[in-house]
C-alpha cells in the first residue's frame, strides 16, 4: 500500500501547509470593488492574532476566537484555509477532511479543499475508510480529472496566496495533483475490494506514471485475488507475477515510497507465485529483468504454465512417437517392462528366446535400426554393443555365431532383428543372437571370409511381446 506519509509529504511540498506565499490582507476601509473586506479592525486584530500565534495549538485557540465573534466574515475562504493548514500541523486528519468537504460544498474548484480530500483520505485507520468518505475522494478525484482547466486558472487562486506565488507553482501544482487523483480513484477502488474495478484504474496509474511501484503491487494483487476468486481466469496469474516482481526490483527515483522489507516480501510472492505457475525459476532473472525497466509487460508477454509445457511435451512426445515406430516400441515394449517390478520373471515368460522386432518383412517393425557403440574383438567381431533408442547410449548387445568378417567404424548404422537370449535391468541391456544365414543383419560392410557356425541347437523363436506395456 502507499505509505500514507509519503502521500501527505507530497502534498505538503505543494502547498497543503499554506505556508508558501500566504499573506493577511492589510485591513482597509470597505471597498466591495476589492472584493471581500474586513467587518471592522477588531475582526482584522483577531485575525491577526492567528499569524502571531506561537504555535498550531495557539493558531486553532485564535481561529475559534475569530470565527466565534464573525461567523459571518466575508474573510471566511481565507479563515478555512487557515482551519487547514492548522490541522494539518496539528495532524488533526479527520476535522481538515470534513472542513474541506464543507469548503468545495461552496467552492468545488478550491485548491486546498481538494489536496486536503485527496491527501486525508489516506491517513484513516484503521482502512478501508467509511464508505461515505471513500465517496467524498472519489467525487473530489474524478472532479480533478476532469475538470482541470477550471481549477488551475489564475482566477482560482487560493485566499492564503499571492498572485505571483499562485501562477508561478502552477505549473507544478496542475500535473502533481492530477496524477494524485487518478491514484486515489484507483486506491479507492482497493479497499472496496473491487478487485475487477480496481484493476482497471490501478493499469491506468501505471500506465501513466510508471515510477509507482505501490501501486504496481495493489495491481498485482488485484489480478491474484480475481484468479482465487474465479480459477478459470489462469491468465491473470503472469499478469499478477510481473506486477509483484516490479514492486520488488524498481529502483527508479520513488524507489522510497516502498520499504525494504516489503520490496524483500514482494520477491518473495514473486519468485513463489512463479515456481508454483512454471513448475520450476527458468526464466524468472529474464522476467526480473523486464520488470525493472517497465511498470507493465509487452503484448507478448507469456509464462508458460506447468500444465502448457507438460501438453507441449505430450505433444512432442506424440509427434516423435508417429514418426519413430521402432524407438516408441523399444522404448514401451521393451525397455519400460524390462526396467519394472517383477522383470525377471517377465524375461522369462515374454521375452527370452522370442524374435524382436515383431513386423513382418518390408514392414517399419521389421528390423530395428541402430548405431554402432563398440565391436569385441574390432576386426572379426563376435559381439557389438548398438544404440537403438538414443545414439549415445548402448542399450542392446548383438552375437554372432561365426564371427562377422571385417570391421566398421563406430557411430556406423545398421539394421537387425535377432532372438533375445539375455538381458540386465542396471545398465539396461538386451542381449540378441543374430542368425546371419537368415539375414538378421542389414548395413554390415566389413569383408573377409566368415566362418562356420559352432554347432548348436537353436530354440524354435516365441511371438514377439505384443503392444504397448501398461
Amino acid at each position: 500500500m502507499q505509505n500514507k506519509n509519503r502521500i501527505l509529504m507530497i502534498i505538503t511540498a505543494l502547498g497543503i501547509g499554506l505556508s508558501t506565499g500566504w499573506m493577511l490582507p492589510a485591513q482597509a476601509p470597505a471597498d466591495p470593488a476589492k472584493g471581500p473586506q474586513w467587518k471592522d479592525r477588531a475582526e482584522y486584530d483577531l485575525a491577526d492574532a492567528y499569524s502571531k500565534a506561537p504555535d498550531g495549538k495557539g493558531r486553532l485557540a485564535a481561529l475559534d476566537k475569530w470565527t466565534a465573534a464573525n461567523s459571518d466574515s466575508e474573510m471566511f475562504a481565507m479563515r478555512d484555509e487557515f482551519y487547514l493548514g492548522t490541522y494539518g500541523e496539528l495532524k488533526e486528519n479527520r476535522k481538515a477532511f470534513d472542513r474541506a468537504k464543507a469548503m468545495r460544498a461552496k467552492n468545488a474548484n478550491n485548491y486546498f479543499a481538494i489536496t486536503t480530500i485527496l491527501a486525508n483520505i489516506y491517513a484513516f485507520t484503521p482502512l478501508p475508510p467509511a464508505a461515505a468518505d471513500l465517496a467524498t475522494a472519489e467525487e473530489t478525484a474524478k472532479y480533478v480529472l476532469d475538470n482541470g482547466d477550471k481549477i488551475f486558472t489564475p482566477a482560482n487562486k487560493p485566499a492564503t496566496m499571492a498572485d505571483e506565488a499562485w501562477a508561478k507553482s502552477l505549473p507544478q501544482y496542475r500535473p502533481a495533483i492530477t496524477a494524485l487523483a487518478l491514484r486515489t480513484n484507483a486506491w479507492i477502488w482497493v479497499q472496496r475490494k473491487d478487485d475487477v474495478r480496481a484493476e482497471t484504474e490501478l493499469t491506468k496509474v501505471s500506465q501513466s506514471d510508471p515510477d509507482q511501484p505501490a501501486f504496481s503491487y495493489m495491481l498485482g494483487t488485484a489480478k491474484f485475488n480475481q484468479y482465487l476468486k474465479n480459477k478459470t481466469l489462469l491468465a491473470k496469474v503472469p499478469e499478477a507475477i510481473f506486477q509483484f516482481a516490479r514492486a520488488a526490483v524498481y529502483a527508479g527515483p520513488a524507489a522510497n515510497t516502498v520499504s525494504a522489507a516489503n520490496k524483500t516480501a514482494y520477491l518473495n510472492t514473486a519468485t513463489s507465485l512463479y515456481k508454483q505457475y512454471h513448475g520450476s525459476d527458468d526464466g524468472f532473472p529474464a522476467l526480473l529483468a523486464l520488470a525493472k525497466t517497465s511498470a507493465m509487460p509487452p503484448a507478448d508477454f507469456k509464462i508458460l504454465s506447468v500444465n502448457e509445457i507438460e501438453e507441449a511435451k505430450f505433444k512432442n512426445a506424440a509427434e516423435y512417437d508417429a514418426a519413430h515406430p521402432q524407438q516408441t516400441f523399444w522404448r514401451d515394449a521393451v525397455r519400460t517392462p524390462l526396467t519394472g517390478a517383477d522383470a525377471d520373471k517377465l524375461f522369462m515368460e515374454n521375452y527370452k528366446d522370442s524374435s524382436l522386432p515383431p513386423g513382418p518383412p518390408n514392414s517399419p517393425m521389421a528390423m530395428f535400426k541402430a548405431k554402432i557403440i563398440s565391436m569385441t574383438p574390432e576386426t572379426s567381431p563376435k559381439e557389438m554393443t548398438v544404440a537403438i533408442f538414443d545414439a549415445n547410449i548402448p542399450d542392446a548387445k548383438l552375437t554372432f555365431n561365426p564371427a562377422l568378417p571385417g570391421t566398421m567404424a563406430v557411430g556406423s548404422d545398421i539394421e537387425f532383428k535377432g532372438t533375445v537370449t539375455a538381458f540386465q535391468k542396471e545398465p539396461f541391456m538386451v542381449t540378441f543372437a543374430i542368425d546371419m544365414e537368415e539375414k538378421e543383419l542389414v548395413g554390415w560392410t566389413g569383408t573377409g571370409p566368415v566362418g562356420k557356425a559352432a554347432p548348436k541347437g537353436k530354440a524354435k523363436a516365441k511371438a514377439a511381446p505384443k503392444g504397448k506395456a501398461k
